[in-house]
């Protein structure tokens, strides 16, 4: 079915190569691309249903807020394609114009180019964060106009139709196993559990253990991937003590759980427990993501467990990625700015806890044409190399199985840090005391990725300024942000880095 898919590819950039246009390129469009139209449909359409049931088809004021919101989206999204259209009509004209014959796939990869640019150049516009600010606020409302069946019905529908895993179902693509490397549950309090892998070879005694802390954003799978792209084997087979924590999945019974509780309470007993299991007083916390973030507040309030502290693809300053000058970086950045923080206290009151799907879909819409090229290009050519399909097809697995974020947490996340920036600020409390990071004294390891257009570069290096009294290190990686521990690049240079700073540290 991939070859087929890519014949088919040939064939269509061959046509637009020869004039016969190429529409809105819906031919190669996930459907569920653009993300608040996908995310808006299910509710408009079960309060239709709902209205022409019950109320003779008359539809109340939300839902006719919603209808003209979703139509100045679409508005703003047709003028997107209409300047790629016109941009992609002059190149073509010039390549056809050279008399040369032309390849296909650079008239596909430069539609590509363009559309990227053109869609940057958009969700970086006033016009299109104030449409996207109304129709999550159109949705929000219609949500609370539905009663909970429906609600669970729309939730069911979007956990079985999402349209990466249609889209890659329907190109023959099956699921592969993820997160393989044998390990050992040695505690577990609630949802939360604390896991040690077992040595795939001696250990290095005088190394000191390795405790890795994810945010819960993201699974703690992202790490142990594949037996070819696996941190954890690359630490384990040169001989490392590693662990990890796995946050669960947050229920509506979590809600009220924020920084006090993982930061004040459970790293705290996590350490202590690890420390015990691996028969220390002290390790090395590395805290990936969020969970860099979450690390770093714990080693400055309280070092007495850590040897060392990593941070990995994590922010602190929050309001840094105006420094960054691609143009893609920084957008989840002014997508959070962009809204009230009543709008996001709202979308996070939907459920009590921020649907980990709707944040899947917002980080697709970071760069959507990305997203679109992954499915189009990327997964199609991987086909006649079965690694590189696996590895791709894994990725999306733990793309997908995003947990839902607590919803004391995901405000304190989007209002406290990235609205009003409180870390960077001195102004974060966690059980009622304030996070100092200049109070950090230890060897510090700040991995960022030159590429990372979730978390930017200077976001994450303002460590180095926020924590002046660390002994800092940085190690920079050419690659993007899950790229840094996942991609075939960081593969030789990301555990050896690690090693060789663990060693200097000692037990």
């Amino acid at each position: 079915m991939l070859a087929f898919w890519l014949n088919s590819q040939e064939a269509f950039w061959t046509g637009a190569g020869d004039g016969a246009g190429i529409g809105d390129a819906s031919a190669f469009a996930e459907p569920d691309w653009q993300v608040f139209d996908s995310w808006l449909a299910p509710i408009l359409d079960a309060l239709d249903d709902a209205a022409t049931g019950e109320q003779g088809g008359h539809h109340g004021a939300d839902t006719a807020q919603a209808i003209r919101a979703a139509s100045a989206y679409r508005d703003v999204i047709a003028g997107t394609f209409s300047r790629i259209s016109k941009s992609f009509e002059i190149q073509r004209r010039a390549l056809k114009g050279t008399g040369a014959a032309v390849d296909w796939r650079i008239l596909r990869d430069r539609w590509f180019a363009i559309a990227e640019a053109e869609f940057i150049r958009t969700l970086r516009s006033d016009d299109f964060l104030v449409v996207q600010r109304d129709v999550l606020r159109a949705g929000v409302a219609l949500w609370c106009d539905l009663p909970e069946p429906v609600h669970e019905l729309i939730r069911q529908q979007r956990r079985a139709g999402g349209a990466a895993r249609q889209t890659m179902a329907a190109l023959g693509a099956e699921m592969v196993d993820i997160a393989t490397t044998p390990r050992d549950l040695i505690w577990r309090d609630g949802k939360t559990s604390l896991w040690r892998y077992r040595p795939l070879g001696p250990r290095i005694e005088d190394l000191p253990p390795v405790l890795i802390c994810h945010g819960l954003i993201g699974r703690q799978t992202m790490t142990d991937l594949r037996p070819e792209r696996s941190l954890v084997r690359n630490l384990l087979a040169a001989g490392a003590d590693v662990l990890v924590v796995d946050w669960g999945n947050a229920g509506p019974e979590d809600a009220d759980l924020g920084l006090d509780h993982y930061v004040g309470r459970m790293i705290p007993r996590l350490l202590e427990e690890a420390a015990t299991e691996c028969g220390v007083e002290k390790l090395v916390l590395f805290g990936i993501c969020q969970g860099g973030t979450m690390a770093a507040c714990h080693a400055a309030r309280d070092p007495s467990r850590l040897l060392g502290l990593i941070t990995g693809v994590a922010p602190f300053d929050l309001h840094a990625d105006g420094a960054d000058a691609d143009p893609a970086h920084g957008l989840l950045n002014l997508w959070a700015r962009s809204l009230d923080a009543e709008d996001l206290d709202a979308l996070i009151g939907m459920e009590g806890n921020l649907s980990g799907e709707f944040m899947g879909l917002v980080f697709h819409q970071l760069n959507p044409v990305r997203t679109l090229a992954k499915y189009a290009i990327e997964m199609v050519e991987s086909a006649a190399d079965p690694q590189a399909l696996a590895s791709f097809v894994a990725m999306e697995n733990w793309l997908f199985d995003r947990p839902d974020l607590p919803g004391r947490l995901a405000r304190e996340w989007l209002i406290d840090l990235y609205q009003e920036n409180r870390l960077a600020r001195g102004e974060l409390r966690i059980l009622d005391t304030p996070v100092d990071l200049a109070n950090l004294t230890l060897p510090v390891l700040n991995i960022f990725a030159a590429n990372d257009h979730i978390i930017p570069a200077p976001c994450a290096q303002s460590l180095r300024t926020l924590a002046p009294n660390a002994d800092y290190e940085a190690l920079a990686l050419p690659t993007g942000h899950v790229g840094a521990f996942v991609s075939a690049r960081s593969q030789p240079l990301l555990a050896p880095q690690l090693m060789l700073w663990l060693s200097r540290l000692g037990t």
